[in-house]
């Protein structure tokens, strides 16, 4: 050390000498340059050297500086601080004391060679995130008084195979599990009443889940993208179902509603593809079966008609006023859709991936459709909209490959972004006066269309040019024919 402070003076003492030449001055300075250089590398050695592996502060561990593969965690720590170990890269066991009673916010995030993780009874909280990322780990035991499962507590675990709830979780919070990849079932005790939005969303190997009768919330999305789920029991506690809740749980077959519930979200059953069938309990006071259908209990909205119910056409009953957020989404089989006089209101992606859907039947009581409804019907060729629309919503007839002609109603004011983008086989468009704005892309990639048959005058067509925007070339590009002539009349 005295060596190293003899040479900082030494540097500080430097001065060419008179009359030095230009490759003198250079090489002095190379010298330097080398000697501060290496002044830096020791002194940045030294630090470390001297740092102690553990910087504990009032019984809280806040940083582990060292880089073993073992840690043992002293036994004055009583809390391990929030980041603590986080993104510690040799990590693969942690040996925390019974002096440990919490677990800081991203304690031990990104700890990707970490293969174990054993919490103490003593522990009665762990943060957010605290295992999140944590690649390796495939073992997870939590202590026995914990209350909660903070929310991301295990997010992206992507080998994590064997966890225990234990009875003392009242709530499994919001994400706590998602992306654990390898997890294939779990078991909730009868402790946790609240399993919050996406607990365990994109578990996507995750086959069986045993839901304890105390629970009664299933939060949005907590089961989304589980594409293995053959089975989920919903038990008589539950009183909340949240929306897209199931959300491509593509292999569930069938569900039962007890009569406990009395909100189901947006969307819950959203891309269950193997759905056939939803059941409700009978004195259930808020909703309904009917055939395999769910709807609200006066049968006024219809909520779900399972992707997998047999059957090429479906007629509405008249009772219903409005086609639910997905209701028939991912419909794979149904060829046509009749609804009946009353419907006045069809919900967004209302028949997303209806891919055989060919025909909709619709009233002009029809008053809004909701965004991406008849996204991605491959087939749907036969489509009268109502009347009484005044704007058609985004991406309203995305990708609908078959769709040659449309007619857009006469008290439609506003096409929005992207409702005909990559129907590449639209050749015509009857399109009314009341037309003042067409959004970005509504056209887009139409690359049939040939004519548009405008109701107005030329002035008029003129006009709403300047307030069409950009990406609607294919529409600009075709034959116009004014005043409502129709192609074979006109001149």
């Amino acid at each position: 050390m005295q060596n190293l402070l003899s040479t900082l003076k030494n540097i500080s003492k430097l001065r060419l000498p008179r009359g030095a030449s230009r490759r003198e001055k250079i090489t002095l300075l190379l010298e330097l340059l080398l000697l501060v250089t290496a002044v830096c590398i020791v002194t940045a050695v030294l630090a470390a050297l001297l740092r102690p592996e553990f910087r504990i502060k009032n019984g809280t561990l806040v940083q582990y500086n060292g880089t073993a593969a073992v840690v043992t965690v002293p036994d004055k720590v009583t809390a391990i601080g929030d980041g603590a170990f986080r993104d510690c890269r040799t990590l693969t066991d942690v040996n925390i004391p019974d002096s440990v009673t919490a677990i800081g916010d991203n304690a031990f995030r990104g700890c990707d060679r970490l293969k174990v993780a054993v919490i103490p009874d003593s522990v009665t909280t762990v943060g957010k995130s605290a295992f999140s990322h944590c690649d390796s780990l495939t073992t997870a035991a939590l202590p026995r008084g914990l209350r909660e499962i903070a929310p991301n507590t295990f997010q992206g675990c992507a080998k994590l195979t064997n966890v225990t709830v234990p009875g003392s979780v009242t709530v499994i919070g919001n994400g706590a599990f998602a992306e654990c990849a390898s997890l294939t079932a779990i078991n909730i005790p009868g402790s946790v009443t609240v399993i919050d939005e996406q607990a365990f969303a994109s578990c996507v190997c995750l086959t069986d889940v045993t839901i304890a009768e105390s629970v009664t919330a299933i939060g949005n999305n907590a089961f989304t993208n589980c594409e293995n789920l053959r089975s989920v029991n919903i038990p008589a506690s539950v009183t909340t179902i949240g929306d897209f809740a199931f959300y491509y749980a593509e292999r569930l077959e069938n569900i039962s509603i007890p009569a406990s519930v009395t909100k189901i979200g947006e969307s819950a059953f959203m891309g269950c593809i193997r759905l056939s069938r939803i059941d409700v309990a009978s004195k259930n006071r808020d909703y309904i079966s009917r055939d395999g259908v769910l709807y609200n209990r006066d049968m006024s909205t219809l909520i779900c008609y399972p992707a997998a119910k047999y059957g090429k056409s479906c007629k509405v009953p008249s009772t219903v006023t409005a086609i639910g957020e997905g209701a028939f989404a991912f419909c794979m089989e149904l060829q046509s859709v009749e609804l009946p006089l009353n419907v006045t209101q069809i919900g967004e992606f209302a028949f997303v991936r209806c891919d055989n859907l060919r025909a909709v039947t619709m009233s002009d009581n029809v008053t809004a459709i909701g965004e991406n409804a008849f996204r991605r019907c491959a087939s749907l060729t036969d489509i009268r909209l109502s009347a009484s629309l005044t704007a058609l919503e985004e991406n309203l007839f995305y990708d609908c490959e078959a769709l040659t002609v449309i007619e857009i109603p006469a008290a439609v004011t506003h096409i929005k972004e992207s409702v005909f983008v990559y129907c590449e086989n639209l050749t015509r468009v009857d399109l009314p006066r009341s037309v003042t704005a067409i959004d970005y892309a509504a056209f887009s990639e139409c690359s049939r269309l040939r004519e548009v048959c405008y109701e107005g005058s030329r002035d008029e067509w003129n006009t709403l040019m300047t307030h069409t925007d950009v990406g609607n070339e294919p529409l600009s590009d075709a034959t116009v024919y004014f005043d409502g002539r129709q192609p074979e009349l006109a001149d």
